[in-house]
């Protein structure tokens, strides 16, 4: 799921990193890179094409509140991703903005969340 994620994020993701996907009808629909992991912490990398489907998300929740044991999440996307407009819904909270960070002309925002702000439930 590497290769796949940071081919359609652009980027590289930091090693060591774990990730989590969504198949549908044999395509890869959405993955989740989780990396930079410190205990409490961690920096999500997000894609989905299209839909972004409830089990999934309900998915990234568990991974990331039970089996990582996080209290905080991190995720940088670009102000024009459509990202920007979905992790609001989830929960996070612009934490900052990045000015002309991503090919020195798309800003970058940071958002953040906390477990106890997660709206899909106690995962």
């Amino acid at each position: 799921m590497r290769p796949a994620l940071e081919h359609a994020l652009g980027t590289s993701i930091p090693s060591p990193a774990r990730f989590i996907g969504k198949v549908k009808d044999g395509e890869v629909v959405s993955i989740a890179g989780l990396a930079l992991w410190n205990g409490h912490d961690c920096e999500a990398f997000l894609w989905s094409a299209g839909t972004l489907h409830r089990d999934f998300i309900r998915a990234f929740g568990r991974y990331v509140w039970q089996d990582l044991g996080c209290d905080r999440v991190s995720c940088r996307v670009a102000a024009d991703n459509p990202w920007a407009g979905i992790l609001p819904r989830l929960g996070f909270v612009i934490e900052g903005r990045m000015r002309r960070a991503f090919d020195g002309q798309i800003d970058m925002l940071i958002f953040g969340l906390l477990r106890e702000d997660w709206k899909h439930g106690k995962e």
